[in-house]
């Protein structure tokens, strides 16, 4: 083989079965490839776990999810690009044109935009109150069939405590789903709430330096 062959094609070195790393690789390949066509697509269609293109997942991004949803007393999580990517993404899944949410007027700013502006252009409405004001959060669902409420605790960045269990309380009396952005929280155990999606932006107290993002929706991660 050419010079160049061998080097884009080096030896496979990896340890050999029942021998591994005690901390985990940082796997840098583009993608991945399969002993047999046949476990290729039984892995395609679900059949079997395994990994294709790095974009879509991979060893180390999976290990990340899979830590973030113990932190948080869930099954699954999901990571994104950053953490706006991950609200958008939420709520892109979770609505359809009909639908009808709430949220808070102390809400992260981009958040509020990405219901207003760009969920609005689906045919998506909303609802706008005060997070102490849950006598009018019990008002508006007992009103109008909501699809979720989505608030924070701590808000960003005012600081105001949400009661999370009240929220999610009436949420789910009224059918709607309980979505709350945790990351001025960290990974304080909200987890124990009745809570049914999570997002975290790992740029604030989850990393402390700023140099992480991610997501963390638990069992509606693959919405």
């Amino acid at each position: 083989m050419k010079p160049r062959t061998l080097i884009n094609h080096p030896p496979d070195t990896a340890p050999p079965e029942g021998n591994r790393a005690v901390i985990a690789p940082i796997y840098q390949t583009v993608k991945f490839e399969f002993d047999t066509v046949s476990r290729a697509l039984e892995a395609f269609r679900g059949e079997r776990p395994g990994y294709f293109y790095m974009r879509s997942s991979n060893p180390t991004t999976r290990q990340l999810e899979l830590t973030l949803a113990q932190l948080q007393g869930r099954d699954d999580c999901l990571a994104t690009a950053s953490g706006v990517n991950a609200v958008a993404q939420t709520l892109l899944a979770l609505t359809k044109q009909g639908d009808h949410v709430v949220f808070f007027i102390e809400t992260y700013g981009p958040t509020r935009s990405i219901i207003r502006k760009l969920l609005a252009r689906f045919g998506v409405t909303h609802t706008m109150l005060s997070i102490e004001d849950l006598d009018g959060l019990a008002q508006v669902l007992a009103a109008k069939p909501t699809r979720l409420v989505l608030f924070e605790s701590p808000t960003n960045p005012m600081l105001k405590i949400a009661d999370v269990e009240r929220i999610t309380s009436l949420a789910h009396q009224h059918g709607a789903l309980a979505v709350m952005d945790n990351t001025f929280a960290g990974f304080h155990q909200h987890g124990e709430y009745a809570v049914d999606v999570f997002i975290h932006s790992l740029t604030k107290y989850a990393s402390g330096a700023g140099d992480v993002m991610g997501v963390e929706p638990p069992s509606l991660a693959r919405t």
